[in-house]
């Protein structure tokens, strides 16, 4: 039911109404599809031997509401799962991601996290949700032209294996 809510997310954020004060203009959230995958390997390596792990953003869920202050505060947490590969022996695997305010073409702002991502016992895949995370944009019209996308922060190498390797 969980990965249910976080698939559903996009629609629950992009449905903000009006609020009793006047309009809500709500921007929309959403993972970017390029980097909505993140496959890690040893140093040097690229090979199923190598792989530590295979990791998916499975959405986003939250809301937005009017703050006193006039701006508009969306609230929402993102879902990732991770698998155990051959390369990992278990371990914790430490998952990069970015949170970026855009409008049109044009980053506005840009924030870089990290979700640790336990693989207790001999889990072969695991699932974890952020903690909540905040953007605050102005409240107008220009904002519900803008979204929040969420993604891995990926290298050069990582966005290339991504790239050539759709669906994972």
């Amino acid at each position: 039911m969980k990965h249910l809510l976080l698939l559903l997310c996009p629609l629950t954020l992009a449905a903000c109404s009006d609020a009793p004060s006047g309009r809500l203009y709500c921007p929309n959230v959403r993972v970017l599809e390029q980097t909505s995958s993140l496959t890690q390997f040893l140093p040097g390596r690229q090979d199923a031997g190598a792989e530590i792990t295979t990791a998916k953003i499975t959405g986003v869920a939250g809301s937005c509401d009017l703050a006193k202050d006039g701006v508009v505060r969306v609230s929402f947490q993102a879902g990732f799962t991770a698998t155990n590969g051959p390369a990992n022996h278990g371990r914790t695997v430490s998952l990069p991601y970015f949170v970026a305010e855009t409008e049109g073409d044009e980053i506005i702002s840009k924030t870089l996290g990290t979700i640790e991502v336990p693989f207790d016992g001999n889990l072969s895949t695991a699932a974890v949700t952020s903690q909540t995370l905040t953007v605050e944009v102005p409240n107008s019209g220009s904002s519900a032209r803008t979204e929040v996308l969420v993604g891995f922060q990926l290298s050069e190498d990582q966005l290339a294996y991504a790239a050539g390797h759709p669906g994972l």
